[in-house]
């Protein structure tokens, strides 16, 4: 992969996790992206806030592991994100219902009116 290919994906990761550029969790991505590891101590020691930042990660479906204290990007997570967020990939497309057609569906009785038929309630109410 080229440097101007990672960069490219750098970018596409850092703008999927909608993360604010001035926030704590868009710089622990980018020093994420930039070095392969990120110790849970960037986020001042409070491990809720890393286990967060694990959920974006998990949103964007960027691959890590992790490791004692810290977490790791996978070998080629990058290019597995490249491979399964960034291709395109055309729709397939979807198959429409067909419109009701009133003459095509079976009507057992419905469309036959008998004049000299008197239906049950009229053999009810005698």
């Amino acid at each position: 992969m080229t440097p101007s290919e990672e960069l490219e994906i750098d970018a596409h990761i850092l703008k999927a996790s909608m993360l604010k550029t001035t926030s704590n969790g868009y710089r622990a991505l980018q020093s994420l992206l930039m070095h392969g590891n990120l110790l849970s101590y960037a986020f001042g020691g409070d491990y809720s806030i890393f286990v967060n930042f694990t959920r974006v990660l998990n949103h964007i479906r960027l691959e890590f592991h992790f490791v004692p204290f810290a977490l790791e990007l996978k070998p080629d997570a990058k290019l597995i994100y490249r491979q399964n967020m960034m291709t395109y990939r055309p729709q397939e497309p979807i198959e429409q219902p067909r419109p009701y057609n009133k003459e095509s569906s079976s009507h057992v009785g419905k469309n036959d009116h008998r004049d000299d038929d008197r239906g049950w309630v009229k053999t009810r109410t005698n």
